[in-house]
């Protein structure tokens, strides 16, 4: 199988962790906080969402000519940040009523 055919494969993987991600904040930021800081939470985490909507094909792009192993790394190493941010989120909401 030809490498350009993997590395597709693994960026396209790897997207749809950072888009799950980015989903589950939005889900999960209205419940948490409260109506009167609301706004400016989800505002922080979709700035943070569009920075890394503009940087991820520089990132791509420009790593990819220069190192693949950096480029999947930078990736995975985002992924992972995400997955355990997401693991120590301090509040459950099941069962809650919104504020």
């Amino acid at each position: 199988m030809p490498i350009a055919i993997v590395l597709t494969a693994l960026l396209f993987i790897a997207r749809g962790f950072a888009a799950s991600i980015t989903t589950i904040i939005y889900l999960y930021t209205p419940e948490v906080y409260p109506t009167q800081c609301r706004a400016i939470g989800l505002s922080c985490c979709f700035f943070a969402s569009c920075v890394g909507a503009i940087l991820t094909p520089l990132l791509s792009q420009v790593l990819l000519r220069t190192s693949v192993h950096a480029a999947l790394a930078i990736y995975g190493a985002m992924s992972v940040v995400g997955a355990i941010t997401t693991i120590l989120l301090p509040i459950e909401t099941k069962g809650r009523r919104m504020v």
